[in-house]
Order: C-alpha cells, then structure tokens, then sequence
C-alpha cells in the first residue's frame, strides 16, 4: 500500500496513521507493509509533548540502518521535538538527520541567530535523493518565543552542498530586516514563501533563483501586498510560469455587507492586469483582494487560455465605472462572465469570491447552469444582506 492511499483512510493523514497502526496489530503478515508505510513518513501525528516516543523514534533508526534508510519525509518533526527540552532537542534532531540517508523532504529547523551548519552536515549522507526542502522557524522554550526563518540563514542553507538538487523550497515565517543577497543558485521548481510583516516583501527577491527558468510554481503568504508590490514580485517569475498562489497568511473572516462592499477593505489591492504576462497560467489564486472586474477577467481568459483553478475566494469585484451604485450588475454582469468562462476550454474550478445579492428568485442561475454544463465546480459568497 503506497503511502498516498493509505493516507486517505480516515479523511486525514493523521488518523490514517494511527488507523493503519492499529491494522497493523491485528496480524504479523501486516509487517513488512507497515514498516515501509508508517516509517516513511514518521511525524504525521504529534506524540503530544511526551518524550519516550520521540526517544524511542530515534533509538530504532540509530540501532537498525535499514529502518533509517525506509524514512523518506520528516514533515512535522518540529513538533517532536518540542517535546524535549533544553540543547537535547537540537541534538536530538541532528541525530534522526544523520541516521536518514534516503530522505526525499525534509523540514529544517533554522535556530535565530548566526548561522548554523549543522542541520545542513547531518543531511549529506541524502544529497542525492533529497528534492524538497521546508524552512520553519524554532520556538524557544524560555518564555516560549518564536522566531521566524531569518532570511540570511535561510538564502546560507540554500547555497550548502546538501541541498544542491533540491527542487521545491518552501520557507516559512519571514521577518523583515535582510537587504543583501543577489538570489539564489538553485534551480528550483516550485518556490513558497509565507511572510510575518508587510516589511517583509522587500526580502523576496532575495529568494528568487537568479535563473528562474525552471520555476513552474510560486506561491506568496503575506499579512499585506499593494499593487505595486505584487508588480514588483511578479516581474521577477518567468513567463513561462504555470502556478501562482497569492493569500494572505492570516486571513480575516469577516464577511461585506452589501451596503459596506464599496468600501469593505481588502489588505491586498491590484489588478488582473498584473498577470497578463503569463500565457502559460494553469492555476491562479488570489485569495482576499480588491481587483477582479468582468474587463479584467476578459483580458485574463485572453492571455492564458490554458487556466484550469481560478480562485478569488473572499475577494472583492470593482465596479465598472465608478460612478455607479453597487448593484448586482454594476459590479459583477453574469452574462460577460460567461462569455469570458467559456473561452477556457480546460476551466474546472473557479471560485469568485463575494458576490452581490440579486433581486432573483436564484442568483447568477445563468451562471450557474452554464458551468454545470460544462462540468465546472463553480463557488462564490453572498455578501450579508
């Protein structure tokens, strides 16, 4: 059983963990499975702050090699660790890096402060098998601070030997403060990065390969993003990019009303427009912003035909002409959204986001039966009355 389909049992891979775990139990012909499934991905659920799991983890792959070589993804072991204390818990995780020589993705711990090698030394032994990174900040136990991914030791992990054929970064929690770097050498695939402060877009750039050309996929978490600032980010992926994930990294939940929706504040402001330079977009996200109109979703559909996800979700759509009231029509017309929908022949989802309540029995219905027809999963808010 491959670790994607055993991971869908229970609706959760944490629970199809423990699930299997108890199959496993039942009957020793389940052995040679559960090894393979269970110490691939190890730290999937959490051993809820209690050491002896996360000693014993350490002592099976240190005392049998094999079992060290079956590990391939440490996704979550921040969470183990936190159930140590003092310098064991760095020690600790050292120690699991070095006895997993076959990883495929691994999450390092960036301790604040200069930097530090270590983690980056005990990956060696899996330079040529490791192809995905995730950068995550430690949270120090006196007084329980957190620190973010400082962005020089992150760009100084990057340039290490151990991670020279990895393909996919993801980094975590950037503050602000770091202006000198010239991008970086990899030639990365995907490329994701969640920032803390509004400061810290200035610290993007310096994540971005100096040869894009390989990028396909990038993704942006941010407290705020201004349309000049999302221009200047843009402009450096290549065009031939065929992802873009753009969101906020904490989202609020409060929904427009239709009498507040002119002046309902988005933290992220700019315009469709931005993106017509990407012809070979397949999915775009766009999550809680002012900026989509039906003219701006035209010229979108016209520069990449090949979108399959569109996503506006909590978003809010701009009037044509802003001398008229916020009516249904005003703000969003059904009938040009679907002449424009209908020119992505591989369009499978699309969220629009807020929508204004119209005086019909079933609002956007055209719409509605229009995508259906075509098999599209369709979603938009109402905005509250």
């Amino acid at each position: 059983m491959k670790c994607r389909q055993a991971d869908r049992i229970g609706g959760g891979a944490a629970l199809a963990q423990r699930t299997f775990s108890c199959l496993c139990l039942v009957s020793k012909r389940f052995l040679p499975i559960a090894r393979s499934h269970l110490y691939y991905r190890p730290f999937i659920d959490t051993p809820k702050f209690r050491s002896q799991p996360t000693r014993s983890f350490l002592r099976a792959i240190e005392s049998n090699r094999d079992l060290g070589r079956l590990v391939g993804d440490l996704d979550g072991i921040g969470r183990w660790m936190e159930s140590l204390w003092g310098d064991t818990r760095y020690e600790w995780y050292l120690s699991v890096l070095r006895a997993c020589v076959d990883l495929v993705h691994v999450d390092i711990i960036v301790k604040p402060g200069s930097f530090d090698d270590s983690a980056l030394d005990a990956l060696l032994s899996a330079t040529s098998t490791l192809k995905r990174v995730t950068f995550k900040g430690v949270t120090v136990p006196t007084g329980f601070v957190y620190y973010g991914v400082q962005a020089p030791n992150a760009v100084a992990a990057l340039g290490h030997s151990a991670l020279q054929f990895v393909k996919h970064v993801q980094i975590q929690d950037v503050p602000a403060g770091f202006t000198t770097s010239t991008g970086l050498s990899n030639r990365l695939e995907t490329l994701s990065i969640g920032l803390i402060t509004p400061r810290s877009v200035d610290q993007i750039s310096h994540f971005i390969p100096r040869d894009p050309s390989t990028l396909t996929s990038f993704a942006l978490a941010c407290s705020q993003v201004q349309f000049e600032k999302c221009n200047e980010i843009l402009s450096f992926l290549p065009s031939t990019i065929s992802s873009i994930h753009i969101a906020p990294s904490r989202p609020t939940t409060r929904r427009p009303t239709c009498l507040s929706y002119r002046n309902f504040l988005c933290p992220n402001t700019f315009s469709l427009d931005s993106f017509l330079r990407f012809p070979s977009l397949q999915h775009l996200t766009l999550e809680h912003f002012r900026g989509p109109s039906n003219a701006s979703l035209e010229r979108l559909v016209n520069s990449s035909p090949l979108l399959f996800e569109i996503s506006f979700a909590h978003s809010i759509w701009t009037r044509q002409l802003d001398v008229l009231p916020d009516l249904p029509d005003t703000v969003f017309s059904e009938d040009k959204a679907i002449t424009s929908l209908d020119k992505l022949r591989n369009l499978r989802y699309i969220n629009l986001g807020y929508l204004l309540q119209t005086t019909q029995k079933y609002d956007y219905q055209s719409l509605k039966l229009r995508m259906s027809e075509r098999k599209v999963n369709l979603q938009w808010s109402i905005c509250e009355s």
